[in-house]
């Protein structure tokens, strides 16, 4: 699922940023704005997909009596629901 959201984020900006590129070439202050805005917003889905696969990661390791790193080895990212 997490790399299926990812895929739309990055297709979503792209075209975001197709849109405005008229617009960002104009306004130089337009460009500096939508890079803190784009910035922002992959910032806010990163942690929270970071903190979701951390605590992920510790309950299954705390499960099978492993370490997190030995948990995350074991497990590849994008396997799908358990």
């Amino acid at each position: 699922m997490c790399c299926v959201l990812t895929a739309l984020l990055v297709t979503f900006f792209t075209a975001w940023r197709a849109r405005l590129k008229t617009m960002i070439e104009c306004w130089p202050q337009v460009r500096i704005a939508t890079t803190l805005v784009t910035a922002t917003i992959v910032f806010v889905a990163v942690s929270a997909v970071a903190a979701e696969h951390a605590w992920h990661y510790l309950s299954r390791a705390q499960a099978n009596e492993r370490t997190v790193l030995a948990e995350f080895m074991a497990q590849p990212i994008c396997r799908g629901s358990n």
